[in-house]
């Protein structure tokens, strides 16, 4: 009577079914790798995004470039450019040829220039008849010495206003008057 007893007090056992455990196993399994699918795809998505914008960026700068060259094709094509060359004060240094156009710009244009120190620039100055030189841009020549910069004078003159073309070597970003003796020289006829 003591087991009877026992078992009715204890009452009925519940068991899970087995197919249940394997169930429950299988939808963890499932999702466990539902989960690793989403981080990977995730993941992959952040990797699309990031390629995106380095497109966007490349075809930004391929459009800016493209502008450029339609700005120094219309420079160069314009009746009105005048063309100087600069020459250099050391016979080491190849000479610049310039293109001015009051309404385009200044196109810088040489070959073969040498590398330029860490920290500096090479500036151009427009000299006038009367007053203080004016900035007409900085730049650096290409590594392979080539040089090809359409720049914009800091301040309006006309080409019969301008005495000569010269260049210094200045401070990278450039300097608000020459701080150098002008290594090339050109003078506007």
């Amino acid at each position: 009577m003591n087991n009877t007893d026992n078992s009715e007090q204890q009452g009925p056992r519940f068991r899970i079914p087995l197919w249940v455990w394997a169930a429950a196993v299988v939808a963890l399994l499932f999702f466990a790798l539902n989960l690793w699918q989403a981080q990977k795809l995730q993941r992959q998505v952040s990797e699309l995004r990031l390629q995106m914008r380095l497109e966007q960026s490349r075809k930004a700068t391929l459009e800016a470039q493209q502008r450029e060259m339609e700005q120094i094709r219309a420079l160069l094509a314009a009746p009105e450019t005048r063309a100087v060359q600069v020459k250099p004060v050391s016979a080491k240094s190849p000479s610049f040829k310039i293109f001015w156009n009051e309404g385009i710009g200044v196109l810088v244009t040489a070959q073969n220039v040498p590398a330029i120190p860490a920290g500096h620039v090479l500036q151009l100055w427009i000299v006038p008849k009367k007053g203080r030189p004016i900035s007409a841009g900085v730049f650096r020549p290409e590594a392979n010495g080539s040089v090809l910069k359409l720049t914009r004078p800091d301040a309006p003159i006309r080409i019969g206003e301008a005495a000569s073309l010269t260049m210094t070597l200045e401070p990278v970003g450039g300097s608000p008057q020459p701080t150098s003796t002008p290594s090339w020289v050109g003078r506007i006829r």
